[in-house]
């Protein structure tokens, strides 16, 4: 009975193309609960996977730009590739502290972002930050994101 459950739950995936999301959730849950200091940079196929609305959303990227003004922070991370992704964070008033300990070159894991459609009619992100996605990721108040170092021997270093 579980098997024809989960073989119809899987097939329900296939059928609205959720497939891809689910698995990449599921192992990002899986790099969430290990022990191990080290978590992986997102690969521009995982990125791509992710239905634009979500707000479950887990990655990881280095560290290539940040823009920071009174109204919001945005961080450029760069893939495993070197595709770039936007994470931005807005900021609720003057006290409201984002991403202090991050600076180019770092290492960063993202978790319960939204993911959200660029509007083109205010402002064309994906021209701007030079992204081959159509979408950012929004911190929201129950995200969370872990800073690694940037001398970590497992990644390769796109910022300078």
């Amino acid at each position: 009975m579980l098997l024809l459950l989960l073989s119809a739950f899987i097939i329900f995936l296939y059928c609205f193309g959720l497939f891809n999301f689910f698995t990449v959730f599921i192992v990002r849950i899986y790099n969430m609960t290990t022990t191990s200091k080290d978590y992986c940079i997102s690969s521009t196929k995982e990125i791509e996977a992710i239905p634009i609305g979500s707000s479950i959303v887990n990655c990881g990227g280095q560290i290539t730009k940040i823009y920071d003004t009174n109204k919001k922070i945005t961080l450029i991370c760069a893939c495993t590739e070197g595709s770039v992704f936007v994470v931005t964070a807005f900021k609720k008033n003057s006290k409201t502290k984002y991403f202090e300990d991050c600076s180019p070159g770092s290492i960063v894991s993202f978790f319960a972002l939204k993911s959200q459609r660029f509007n083109l009619e205010r402002f064309d992100g994906k021209t701007f930050y030079k992204t081959p996605f159509n979408f950012e990721f929004i911190y929201m108040q129950h995200s969370k994101y872990k800073v690694f170092e940037k001398s970590s021997k497992k990644f390769l270093l796109f910022a300078t």
